[in-house]
């Protein structure tokens, strides 16, 4: 296992580099000028050159992407031409308000699909199996800025009893600051028992996190159902029933067991998505994470930030498929890892 691990990470190498690379000559064939974004559009064109030469856009572009990579064996991701402050502390402090939207969306997602996906192979061919079956294609289909829509038009403005968008209330953030401690305002607000933040932060996360479920829930509620429905036709799950075992046992020690391999690969695919996803999820709700940011990044060409966020999600790609094999392989040990 441990040449499979080297052998992945060298990989994750060539892929990131391939991913800096690609991403580098396309943000350099976009008609901006960075520095001119650096000054702003009243600079003069001394200041217009003086902000190419601190940037390093005199160079060949080839001598601007050996000196980026150079740069991030140091840890520097570059500075934002919009901000004018280093990508890498903006990243890192804004990653944590992605990363617990993220958690409790595919927490959610997953449990949900694989009850639902029980459930519905319980009963195959059943109401609440046709139910559960058409909510999985909706979940999969439907565009999620489309489904935040809805969910933000039913529970924020006809019923009013959600957020519409935040991390937190502004007039509580002033009067009952959540301590940032690990970054994740659900964890920090408990530990301090700031309940008042705690149940505003809550309620503000409902909405995003039910939006980014969506596809999780689909997914594995669709694959759980299909594979449940395979396995409880095997000999064993038949052996153990003629001997009277009870149902419960037989499908959370035999059938769940064997039926839960295939759920592990596809929440490193669910996860993939679901990164992908908040872009679009956090700046429909205003969600303060890196999703937002690159939004931004992106209409301004900041080309260091487009860089550092790509880097970003595929380094955390490589990291949940390697996971992902490394639980199926723990799960079942029929597979070896070679």
């Amino acid at each position: 296992m441990r040449t499979y691990i080297l052998r992945r990470l060298g990989l994750a190498v060539l892929i990131l580099l391939g991913a800096s690379f690609v991403t580098f000559l396309l943000t350099r064939i976009i008609p901006s000028d960075p520095a001119m974004l650096w000054v702003g559009r009243f600079a003069t064109p001394q200041q217009i050159e003086a902000a190419r030469e601190r940037l390093g856009l005199n160079h060949p572009w080839y001598v601007q992407y050996t000196r980026y990579i150079g740069g991030l064996f140091r840890g520097d991701l570059g500075v934002s031409v919009r901000t004018h402050k280093p990508v890498g502390r903006e990243l890192l402090a804004r990653l944590p308000a992605s990363l617990e939207l993220i958690a409790v969306g595919m927490a959610v997602g997953l449990i949900a699909g694989i009850v639902l996906g029980c459930l519905a192979a319980a009963r195959p061919h059943s109401l609440f199996d046709q139910v559960t079956r058409f909510l999985s294609v909706g979940g999969v289909a439907l565009p999620q800025f489309w489904f935040a829509m809805i969910l933000q038009l039913i529970f924020g403005r006809i019923l009013g009893i959600l957020p519409l968008a935040g991390r937190m209330d502004l007039r509580l953030e002033l009067s009952y600051p959540v301590h940032s401690v690990s970054g994740f305002y659900l964890i920090d607000a408990l530990m301090s028992g700031n309940w008042v933040a705690l149940q505003d932060v809550f309620l503000h996360l409902i909405l995003p996190a039910a939006t980014l479920a969506a596809y999780p829930i689909g997914m594995s509620a669709r694959l759980v159902r299909a594979k449940m429905i395979e396995v409880l036709n095997e000999d064993y799950i038949r052996t153990a029933r003629a001997f009277g075992v009870h149902d419960l046992r037989v499908f959370t020690r035999h059938a769940l067991r064997n039926a839960i391999g295939p759920v592990v690969t596809l929440s490193a695919i669910s996860l993939v998505y679901t990164l992908v996803g908040t872009f679009l999820v956090e700046s429909i709700f205003a969600w303060p994470g890196i999703g937002s940011y690159t939004a931004q990044a992106i209409l301004s060409n900041d080309v260091s930030v487009i860089l550092g966020v790509t880097l970003l999600v595929a380094s955390m790609t490589v990291v949940f498929n390697l996971a992902a094999d490394l639980g199926l392989a723990l799960l079942d040990p029929r597979i070896r890892l070679e």
